[in-house]
């Protein structure tokens, strides 16, 4: 009887390397898919943060009838900390100085170790670049890492150094509110009806009252009545879903370094003070964590870098409210509306145009589908 004998055999190199090759091809085209699905998925999370936000601006208006102001004028903090409990934040919050001062006449020791009544310098040294206030509000500020400020798709890192280069770890946010734009976005600037948002580009001048973000008023002119007051709905004449509030600003700009080249910059309305601070300070009317619209969105340039021997790239702030929004997800950026909803705006907007979506009153037909 014939007997067939089988052998084993393997696999050749030829075989080998053909499957190598198929395996390699099938990883190149997978590749981008991933990478893409997992954009889409930071993007989503980041549209997903605007939300949140936007809600807790909605939730601090259905408790105080008023939108979180820009900034406090007591403590100086930033309308981010105002936002704090409706952000499910309240233990931070609760831990600042800010929540423990009944009044502005109260406010000793925020922002100084000396008298409130010392020099300028030393009344408005902003919190960020010292270790003044008390223990438990320099601990708070510091230890403060919510995600809901941080947008995962951006390069950037989430804490920031401060104004004297020392490394303090406060959160550095990829969003911003919007102060507002020129007025002369939609009429006549002339002396009798000034530009409530005049600052030129790459100002660190915030003053600027015709967005949502804008303020402080008071209720009232009692001292023991100094409730600091942000935007009612009342004052977006024209409407909450025709104003943008909360902008992205997630990826790298860049700056000029004062020697003929340029330097990487966070670019960020933040500066070098973190989420806390809002401003005024060192005796102008500086407003931090609040954009003025100055420039065409995504624009990579912003001024006023703080460059430093100990400050190396790419950690360089700057002090430019007009710092531009931009996204890390593409050309454009996402925003929050002043009714809460978030869309995306391409950067090919018409700068005009963009302009009078900042401005809470133009009284004018703005013409932008979202």
């Amino acid at each position: 009887m014939n007997r067939k004998r089988f052998v084993n055999r393997g696999f050749t190199l030829v075989e080998l390397l053909v499957v190598i090759a198929i395996i390699g091809t099938l990883v190149g085209l997978l590749l981008p898919a991933v990478q893409a699905a997992r954009e889409a998925a930071r993007r989503t999370s980041c549209g997903n943060n605007l939300k949140q936000l936007g809600q807790a601006m909605h939730n601090h208006l259905e408790s105080k009838r008023y939108f979180p102001a820009r900034y406090t004028m007591h403590a100086n903090y930033s309308w981010m900390l105002l936002a704090l409990p409706y952000l499910e934040e309240q233990r931070i919050y609760d831990q600042t100085d800010y929540a423990l001062i009944p009044s502005m006449l109260s406010d000793i020791r925020l922002w100084w170790t000396s008298s409130p009544q010392g020099s300028q310098g030393t009344r408005y040294n902003a919190l960020g670049c010292n270790t003044n206030g008390s223990t438990s509000n320099q601990n708070a500020i510091k230890r403060m890492r919510a995600s809901v400020f941080i947008c995962p798709s951006s390069p950037i890192s989430s804490v920031t150094r401060n104004c004297t280069d020392s490394v303090t770890g406060h959160l550095d946010p990829s969003y911003s509110g919007v102060a507002g734009a020129s007025d002369a976005a939609f009429r006549t600037v002339t002396p009798a009806a000034p530009d409530r948002c005049g600052g030129a580009v790459g100002t660190d001048d915030g003053t600027c009252t015709n967005g949502i973000f804008f303020g402080p008023t008071f209720r009232s002119t009692r001292p023991s009545d100094y409730t600091e007051v942000g935007r009612r709905p009342q004052q977006v004449a024209d409407g909450l879903s025709k104003v943008i509030a909360i902008g992205e600003q997630s990826s790298f700009g860049w700056a000029p370094d004062g020697s003929g080249g340029v330097v990487q910059c966070r670019c960020r309305a933040s500066g070098c003070f973190g989420w806390a601070h809002g401003g005024p300070g060192d005796g102008a009317s500086r407003a931090a964590n609040s954009t003025i619209v100055a420039r065409p969105l995504g624009t990579l340039e912003c001024s006023r870098p703080l460059i430093g021997s100990t400050r190396p790239n790419p950690v360089v702030s700057n002090l430019d409210v007009t710092a531009a929004f931009r996204s890390a997800h593409g050309t454009g950026a996402q925003f929050t509306w002043g009714d809460g909803s978030v869309s995306w705006i391409e950067e090919g907007i018409d700068f005009t145009l963009y302009q009078r979506l900042a401005i809470v009153d133009t009284a004018t037909v703005k013409g932008y589908s979202r």
